[in-house]
């Protein structure tokens, strides 16, 4: 893995009218190519498998280049070469072996001296993403985004507390909240009262779209673009026309804009959309998903499966195995989302961006943190791309730091186990 010093951040062109302000792509032909501009920046995005795995059914049986994908990594083949898979790892074992302390620990750096005597709000400290954010998030209208897909399970402090719900945090009782409003995400990413001071629902009830405002300056900039510059802007702004049509009210709506969908398929797609926007569009560099809850009770009728994922963890090996695989097709569907929108110097999205799939937990029944399901996809290609890479007994702790260390060259430690080095990932 390339460890390469984060660039300056790039301005991002805006348009603005009638109080509305979009964010747009690099656009090389307003100079954010120029020999004077920094490069594209770099990204980072976490995304939650729930659950654990079954690890026989995940781990590759041989390594290097040429391993055989398992079942539960089937659909990862047409991404397989920008994707480094990562077996071996273990997560600190924490004071709490349900999947609350499991969910809280996945993705944080523990600072106790003994893991099995720290108390619950202190043992963990600030997640991965939230380092990283701290870094490179400072010059975005949102130093992170944290989204989800699964609604709480209605399970009140002190028997569930938050730690179920969260894997971003910024201190040991400051979760980062998620927002799991498909409508929000749009809004925060693109809406903006208009010019009579009508705020986004308001303007979204009545079909307004947030392009209206500027389709006057869309005009008057395409006359200052390439060629390619006025196709990358077409596309960018087709799909964020597409999302808002996704998302707005029928016009039988009577004003009162509707609630998001409750197909968690589809709210899965326009999240996984959001977050590819929200990055083309730098709003963020830094986003988190979670497409489920650290215990979730996902029913997946529409791969006919008997038990809810949850369950299915603990009394169905095969309907676990198919539910693991089902999300690793949706996380291969983003990387080849990213891998599809191109940066003005040539390089796409997929190569400024790690893409980091992680769980709680490594064996789902057992609730165990040995053999953790890792995946890290995209980034600069190197010689560690498209391999399957095993680090047997190597705390989490320790990727962490390598990956941090590719945003923040000068990071000293992430982490008890974080500060003994990088490790090797060739």
């Amino acid at each position: 893995m390339s460890l390469l010093v984060p660039p300056s951040p790039s301005r991002r062109a805006v348009l603005r009218g009638l109080g509305t302000c979009l964010a747009l792509p690099a656009l090389a032909s307003l100079g954010s190519a120029r020999a004077t501009e920094p490069p594209s920046p770099r990204r980072f995005l976490g995304w939650f498998l729930p659950c654990g795995v079954v690890p026989s059914q995940w781990n590759p049986t041989t390594t290097g280049s040429a391993y055989t994908l398992s079942p539960s990594l089937v659909h990862l083949a047409p991404m397989r070469d920008r994707v480094r898979v990562i077996t071996g790892l273990q997560n600190t074992p924490l004071f709490d072996a349900s999947h609350d302390g499991r969910t809280k620990g996945a993705m944080t750096r523990f600072i106790g001296s003994d893991p099995h005597q720290e108390l619950p709000d202190t043992a963990v400290d600030f997640s991965l993403d939230q380092v990283i954010a701290d870094a490179i998030g400072g010059d975005t209208a949102y130093s992170s985004l944290v989204v989800g897909s699964e609604p709480g399970e209605g399970c009140p402090p002190p028997d569930c507390g938050t730690w179920l719900y969260h894997t971003s945090w910024r201190g040991p009782s400051t979760p980062v909240p998620v927002d799991k409003s498909t409508r929000s995400v749009f809004e925060r990413l693109f809406g903006a009262p208009d010019a009579g001071g009508r705020p986004v629902l308001e303007r979204l009830a009545a079909r307004r779209s947030v392009l209206d405002a500027v389709l006057g300056d869309v005009s008057a900039l395409e006359g200052r673009l390439a060629a390619t510059d006025r196709v990358r802007l077409d596309a960018y702004l087709t799909g964020v026309r597409a999302l808002e049509k996704r998302l707005e009210p029928p016009s039988t709506c009577g004003g009162s804009p509707v609630p998001d969908t409750g197909d968690f398929r589809e709210h899965l797609a326009l999240m996984q959309e959001l977050m590819v926007q929200a990055l083309v569009c730098d709003r963020t560099r830094v986003l988190s998903y979670m497409p489920g809850n650290g215990r979730s009770h996902r029913r997946f009728d529409f791969l006919g499966m008997e038990f809810d994922h949850h369950q299915s963890s603990h009394s169905s090996p095969s309907e676990h195995t198919a539910i693991t695989a089902w999300y690793v097709a949706r996380y291969t569907e983003l990387l080849q989302r990213l891998a599809a929108e191109t940066e003005p110097d040539g390089a796409t999205l997929l190569d400024r961006t790690y893409v980091l799939l992680y769980s709680g937990m490594g064996d789902g029944d057992a609730h165990d943190v040995d053999e953790m399901p890792i995946l890290v996809g995209g980034g600069p290609k190197d010689a560690y791309t498209g391999q399957h890479l095993r680090f047997a007994g190597q705390p989490t702790a320790r990727l962490h730091f390598s990956l941090l260390r590719t945003y923040d060259p000068s990071a000293k430690h992430f982490g008890r186990f974080g500060d003994s080095g990088l490790i090797s990932l060739g």
